[in-house]
């Protein structure tokens, strides 16, 4: 009886090392830029004071109608964060006045600090003798939080747009998830995309409609929990 012939051996894959795995790079590389984003946001602020009035200010400040909000409340990708610190033209120091001013100022530590006070107040003129054409020292400061904000924004849409299809949800998944405040969904996506192995078995993908709807609940627990914390 003729023998049947043996199944040739398998063939064991062989795994390259991870700094070789261009995927695993852009990963690392969206990684990092959220870092550099988050942590440029924690430093920088801006928080309120929590001397309440401020005694000295070396630099010019910058006097505005609206309380600053920190980066967990706005869009990550946007200019939001700087935008909301222009002065505002020309405090009004009427007698009477009793409309609340928020100045913001730099605490030469590379934090930006702000607190209220009333628009009758007479240091506001002072305060806000620096409304010029250019950026006030505030924006300055806080535009170091954009740049790699931008950056990530920029390599972020080109990944999702140009690069290799995603396994765990389709492209339209991934662009709304990425809106999620603090750039969380990046992160989600640079680890669940970029940093697992590719020969993992691809589950049911997730639809557009199913990134919209967790980016908004995101939001609403990221502010949430940062009410209870103190802000970002």
């Amino acid at each position: 009886m003729a023998t049947e012939a043996a199944a040739p051996p398998a063939t064991p894959q062989v795994r390259r090392p991870w700094w070789k795995n261009g995927r695993r790079w852009c990963g690392v590389i969206l990684l990092g830029l959220a870092a550099a984003y988050l942590v440029a946001a924690a430093w920088i602020g801006p928080r309120q004071n929590p001397f309440g009035e401020p005694f000295h200010i070396d630099h010019d400040a910058a006097v505005v109608d609206d309380q600053p909000r920190r980066a967990h409340e706005l869009a990550w990708w946007q200019d939001d964060i700087v935008d909301q610190l222009r002065p505002t033209a020309g405090p009004d120091v009427s007698p009477g006045s009793t409309t609340i001013k928020y100045v913001i100022w730099d605490g030469l530590d590379g934090h930006l600090v702000w607190t209220s006070m009333r628009s009758d107040d007479p240091r506001l003129k002072e305060f806000g003798q620096h409304v010029r054409a250019g950026e006030s020292r505030p924006e300055q400061l806080m535009r170091w939080v954009t740049y790699p904000a931008t950056a990530l924004a920029i390599y972020t849409f080109v990944v999702i747009v140009a690069g290799e299809r995603p396994r765990t949800g389709t492209r339209w998944y991934w662009f709304w998830l990425c809106m999620s405040p603090l750039c969380l969904g990046v992160i989600w996506f640079a680890l669940k995309e970029k940093m697992r192995d590719p020969a993992e078995p691809r589950p049911r993908r997730k639809t557009g409609l199913d990134g919209f709807g967790t980016s908004i609940g995101a939001y609403v627990a990221v502010v949430i929990a940062f009410a209870a914390l103190g802000g970002l």
